[in-house]
């Protein structure tokens, strides 16, 4: 959404292609990552088997991850199930960002998750807000692990658009690229 935005501002037209391809890159990638998920579900379902929907997976918990290569963030994340294989995610957390000198950021993401048991399509968007520049928006889409010991692995395309006019000159808006996160997913108990 707010890329689309950006493409009428007054930004040369190379930008306007790079903006132009990046979205297309998403749309091309979710799509095939819904089909993905359509199908298997379809052959699960053809097959007769039952496997564990989302609602049997733990709802709250605190985690400790690598976010997009250049911080590492303590966060609290919520699952609200929709579905057998469909839930939200809201997450917020802190923590040290590498991007611009160990500056403290915050950040809060919103995603959708497609699968069941531990293995799940994710497709989110965020944002991340350093104390000394402007806030950056961050859609995101990919495959996410989420181990029943703890484990977290993400493995993304992420499309990152800064608001903070020096990163605009510098990088060009936007920016899409590959991102594997880490971390570790500590399970809160509700009684």
């Amino acid at each position: 959404m707010i890329q689309v935005i950006l493409i009428t501002g007054n930004i040369s037209y190379f930008h306007k292609m790079r903006l132009f391809l990046n979205i297309l890159l998403q749309a091309i990638t979710v799509m095939m990552l819904f089909s993905s998920a359509s199908l298997s579900l379809a052959q699960e379902i053809e097959k007769g088997t039952e496997r564990p929907s989302i609602y049997q997976l733990d709802q709250k918990a605190v985690m400790v991850s690598t976010d997009y290569i250049w911080s590492i963030t303590a966060s609290y994340e919520k699952l609200v199930p929709v579905r057998d294989n469909l839930g939200a995610m809201l997450r917020i957390g802190a923590g040290p960002t590498f991007e611009s000198g160990l500056d403290p950021v915050i950040m809060g993401q919103f995603s959708v998750l497609v699968g069941r048991e531990v293995h799940f399509a994710e497709i989110g968007a965020a944002f991340y807000q350093t104390f000394r520049f402007y806030p950056s928006f961050i859609s995101n889409f990919g495959y996410r692990y989420s181990g029943r010991r703890g484990l977290l692995v993400k493995i993304q395309m992420s499309s990152k658009a800064y608001l903070d006019p020096s990163w605009i000159r510098e990088w060009g808006g936007t920016e899409t690229w590959p991102s594997v996160q880490l971390g570790y997913r500590h399970v809160l108990k509700t009684k």
